[in-house]
């Protein structure tokens, strides 16, 4: 009897522990399933909530693209076309800092969205029952604000359970961003680099402090005279001085990324540098506000790295940044005020999107011997000696550029080029290459609306004056716009420059139905775009083989709602942002292909991407292989099966 009685209490005290763990959820398959929402690399859902009972959807909103958004409108459906195609213009327009997360609807934000089903028709009672899931699809419709005014249209995944609403519709997921987030930090060893999808995490204050402070694994330099020696992401929380070099990244500290999240960094004296790069490569310093120093930004024998989003002014013992070295990429920083803007000494070198005006010697200038650098959509205007300037250069080549004087390009060197209207240079004349006889000569952006084969005449630059708007039903302007079945490009062997702003090669057509199915991609050398060739809402549809893509500031290649094709023998090195990118996409064979050098991550995926195979790819990083399984590479510091 004492023996049942003993067996008898442990039986029901083990009942009354499983009933209280169901009822907490902690059994309930349901609960145990993670929320998701997940957009494109620079911009995140930093908290959302779906309202149990009525379907409504609150979300606080982040981005880092280096620009400030004005978002306009928002869409939430299980259906992908009706969500891109029926966007609800919000009550109040909400602009959002680069860096910074705003609510959009709910919260503080005075506006409201209901989710649909797949009909269209707004969510019930009956289908948004707390502890039911929802997956659907969210558009933001944004203004992206600067020296002009772009129109543009995201689309992301979200996946979450209803649950009630909190005060102030707070209380929802916080989601990781899928961009590396910035985060720098001075005298502490540096915490391991964040994986590829980190979240802007701004802090609750408004801009100008959209400090990611205190972070999750970052490092704050919070004092000048630190050197950043060993790989990882640091962050400024406060305002930095100093009368000697602030900040230093050595060798070691390759593959760093330093945020100063808009602090600023003021110095004094005549031999000092803000930020100094020796010898470093793949690093990326962003954000960062740089004054009274002899060189703003110093990059010292260093190749490869990221400069962007930075304002220095009143560098009044030589430049704003120096370019000591090869294939860095300079894009849409302000140097205005100092002896020279920016001063390039090195070979391959990308400036997009850059102000330079006012400068006591040159806006931009190029040294003797730098060659086949890459220049676009800069502005100089107002410096004293000349807005471009160049001694003893060749196979430099330019597009957008706007200044009011030019220096050096009438004296033998060939391929320093720019728009001035006071200026006389011609563009050296470009040798068309006869083109291949198996296609359709293509020498300008255009859109291609039938089947067939197309072949580059001539490698073309995109920008303003010549790339398509709002190509296939997106607010993303593009180079080769495709909006038919069975198109195959063949760029052979040439190169697509930009749109800085936009897509390279875009093939697939929000609003086609059926998709877009069949066609490929190849040969192509693609560079200076914000995407280099994008894949969206295709099925079956055919090869990405044999191209080379670089310096595009989100994604290589990238893969959105794709399903069948294949991916071989391509390469994605020194991009900003990602290299290989896979969102929704299924049935590829990736062989072949290698990702090396890329910011954010050289092979990343995200939603649905099984069954994806893979085959002899080679890359640094990976992220995302683990969950769900299905997109493997031979990464050296990958544990993927």
């Amino acid at each position: 009897m004492e023996y049942l009685m003993t067996y008898g209490w442990a039986i029901l005290i083990i009942v009354i522990v499983l009933a209280v763990l169901f009822y907490m959820g902690v059994l309930n398959p349901k609960g145990a399933q993670a929320n998701s929402c997940l957009f494109a690399p620079g911009t995140s859902c930093y908290t959302f909530k779906l309202a149990s009972g009525t379907g409504a959807l609150t979300l606080d909103f982040g981005q880092a693209t280096g620009k400030a958004m004005r978002v306009t409108g928002i869409s939430c459906s299980q259906n992908e076309s009706i969500a891109a195609q029926n966007i609800t213009a919000l009550s109040s327009d909400i602009t959002i800092p680069p860096g910074d997360h705003k609510w959009i609807v709910g919260g503080d934000s005075n506006n409201s969205i209901t989710c649909t089903d797949l009909s269209g028709d707004n969510l019930t009672s009956d289908n948004s029952a707390q502890g039911e899931r929802y997956k659907g699809r969210v558009c933001i419709a944004y203004t992206e604000l600067g020296a002009t005014e772009t129109d543009r249209l995201i689309c992301g995944g979200i996946t979450a359970g209803f649950e009630p609403l909190g005060p102030g519709d707070g209380g929802g997921t916080p989601q990781a961003s899928p961009t590396a987030s910035p985060s720098p930090s001075p005298t502490a060893s540096p915490s391991p680099s964040p994986s590829p999808s980190p979240s802007p995490s701004p802090s609750p204050s408004p801009s100008p402090s959209p400090a990611l402070c205190p972070g999750g694994g970052e490092t704050e330099i919070t004092a000048c005279g630190t050197t950043i020696s060993s790989a990882g992401t640091y962050v400024l929380c406060t305002d930095l001085s100093y009368s000697d070099t602030c900040i230093t990244i050595s060798s070691g500290g390759s593959g760093a990324i330093l945020d100063c999240n808009l602090h600023s960094i003021t110095g004094s004296g005549s031999k000092t540098k803000g930020v100094y790069l020796v010898s470093a490569s793949g690093v990326t310093v962003r954000n960062c506000a740089i004054s009274s120093f002899a060189r703003g930004i110093d990059l010292q024998q260093s190749n490869g790295n990221t400069i962007t989003g930075n304002t220095l002014t009143g560098n009044t013992n030589a430049e704003g940044i120096m370019v000591y070295g090869n294939s860095n990429t300079i894009t849409s920083n302000t140097a205005n005020s100092n002896i020279r803007g920016i001063y390039i000494s090195g070979d391959s070198n990308i400036l997009t999107g850059n102000t330079a005006n006012s400068n006591t010697d040159y806006g931009i200038y190029a040294t003797v011997g730098s060659d086949s650098n890459s220049l676009g959509d800069n502005t100089a205007t107002g410096n004293g000696l000349g807005d471009f300037g160049c001694a003893d250069v060749s196979a430099n080549n330019d597009d957008g550029n706007t200044c009011d004087t030019q220096s050096g390009c009438s004296t033998g060197e060939g391929g320093w080029l720019c728009s001035c209207p006071v200026d006389t240079c011609a563009p050296t004349p470009t040798p068309t290459p006869t083109p291949s006889p198996s296609g359709t000569p293509i020498g300008t952006c255009m859109q291609i609306n039938s089947p067939g084969n197309y072949v580059l005449s001539t490698g073309i630059t995109a920008g303003p004056g010549n790339q398509i708007a709002n190509c296939n039903g997106y607010s993303w302007s593009a180079c080769l716009c495709i909006n038919a079945d069975n198109v195959n490009i063949d760029c052979d062997g040439k190169t697509i420059s930009g749109p800085s702003g936009g897509i390279a090669i875009a093939y697939g057509n929000a609003l086609a139905s059926p998709r877009l199915s069949g066609g490929s991609v190849a040969n192509c050398g693609v560079s200076g775009a914000a995407f280099g060739i994008g894949i969206t809402q295709t099925d079956n549809f055919g090869s990405i083989s044999g191209n080379t893509v670089s310096g595009c500031t989100m994604g290589g290649i990238v893969f959105e709602f794709a399903h069948g094709g294949s991916v071989t023998g391509n390469i994605a090195t020194g991009n900003p942002g990602y290299g290989i990118y896979m969102h929704d996409t299924t049935n590829y064979i990736l062989q072949g292909n290698t990702a090396t050098g890329n910011t954010n991550g050289d092979f990343y995926c995200s939603g649905t991407i099984v069954p994806n195979t893979d085959n002899g790819n080679t890359c640094g990083t990976q992220s995302g292989c683990a969950t769900p399984p299905g997109w493997l590479c031979s990464c050296p510091s990958n544990t993927c099966p």
